[in-house]
């Protein structure tokens, strides 16, 4: 999704039809840029949270105090293993709003590009809010995980908001173009 709004933000640079947005594109693609990279970095962290997670769970439970360790390592590494999607679901968000704008405001010929970005961000959202769900499930702590909750559901909301957003975009652009 995130190189999708690049390549977007990219067709839309240096064309005289869209001048007027040319420095907002250049910065678009700069952004589209990070997320990717950050995004498919994320793929590697989740895989070594998840790693520590089954190591934990690996962890001797004869004794008492093993099974207090045990559970602390476990608590940890599911603490650890939210996080990243909940970084990617926040990701996926700026990747949906940046398809937006591009189909808003980028060149016309790519819009059903635009209105990929936005729906593949879409989806990673909702993938990434699913795993960030089953890891507060699975903390025996479950006030530790209210915040994390409490914030996908606002993410799931403004994406929601946005998907619409993109409908009505994709409805103008349509009906205006010749």
């Amino acid at each position: 999704g995130a190189a999708l709004a690049g390549m977007v933000a990219r067709l839309t640079i240096g064309k005289k039809k869209y001048a007027a947005v040319d420095d907002r594109m250049q910065a678009m693609a700069a952004e589209s840029d990070e997320l990717r990279s950050s995004l498919s970095s994320a793929v590697e962290r989740d895989a070594q949270a998840f790693e520590a997670v089954l190591a934990a769970t690996r962890l001797p439970k004869g004794t008492e105090a093993e099974k207090a360790a045990r559970l602390a390592a476990l608590e940890q590494a599911t603490i650890q293993a939210a996080s990243i999607p909940l970084d990617v679901a926040r990701q996926a968000l700026k990747v949906i709003e940046l398809a937006v704008e591009a189909a808003a405001a980028g060149n016309a010929n790519a819009i059903s590009d635009a209105l990929s970005a936005a729906a593949l961000g879409h989806a990673g959202l909702k993938a990434a809010a699913a795993n960030v769900r089953v890891n507060a499930a699975g903390l025996s702590d479950a006030s530790a995980a209210k915040p994390w909750l409490t914030e996908i559901a606002k993410l799931e909301a403004r994406a929601a908001a946005a998907e619409g957003e993109a409908r009505a975009v994709l409805a103008s652009r349509l009906s205006a173009s010749p």
